[in-house]
């Protein structure tokens, strides 16, 4: 996924303490979730982690979700908005 965001892996990421998230691509400090089932449930602690390590680096946090159809990205609203330009 790091080639699709242009962005790049975080060595260790969810094997040593210290190391947040998965990717780091441009303004964004990202969780990546791959899952074999047919859906996948983003949890209010997972958003919760997602946003304090992203906001330990001065990123914005995102989740990305692979299932085995497709690719979904879990941003907050207002991130959303401002990525449309309001």
């Amino acid at each position: 996924m790091a080639k699709e965001c242009d962005g790049h892996r975080q060595p260790g990421s969810g094997n040593q303490p210290g190391l947040p998230g998965d990717l780091l691509c441009g303004k964004f400090l990202i969780e990546c979730k791959i899952t074999g089932k047919g859906s996948f449930q983003v949890s209010n602690s997972m958003i919760l982690k997602a946003r304090q390590e992203a906001m330990s680096y001065n990123k914005e946090w995102a989740i990305i979700v692979e299932t085995e159809r497709e690719k979904v990205v879990v941003i907050d609203l207002e991130t959303f908005k401002a990525l449309l330009g309001g």
